[in-house]
């Protein structure tokens, strides 16, 4: 959902081989059925309890740059674009891991 400066800078922060898509105005957000959360899907005891142990660990949530009420995912699209692997929270505690991503993603190769 953020700018595609953003996007490339995440891409080069997991260095990552495979091409990332920026998305600001959430068209592929609405295309693979990622929804925007209620308020029990965004504020919950799971999603605090989240919190809680990242903040002890030493990761806080930053300022939100877009819609924050807007649920996470991840979709990973093979050469022919079809869909290999998709992840869509259904809460706001719903994250991929790295390894789920590094796993789909090494799939394709």
């Amino acid at each position: 959902m953020e700018s595609a400066p953003e996007a490339a800078g995440f891409r080069k922060q997991m260095r990552s081989p495979h091409p990332f898509i920026s998305d600001p105005h959430r068209t592929l957000y609405g295309k693979y059925g990622v929804q925007k959360g209620t308020v029990g899907q965004l504020i919950n005891l799971r999603a605090a309890i989240q919190a809680v142990r990242a903040a002890f660990s030493g990761v806080f949530q930053g300022k939100p740059t877009s819609d924050p009420s807007q649920l996470g995912g991840c979709i990973v699209l093979d050469e022919h674009q079809q869909v290999v692997w998709q992840m869509s929270a259904k809460t706001a505690a719903d994250i991929v891991t790295e390894q789920q991503l590094r796993e789909a993603l090494d799939r394709l190769d």
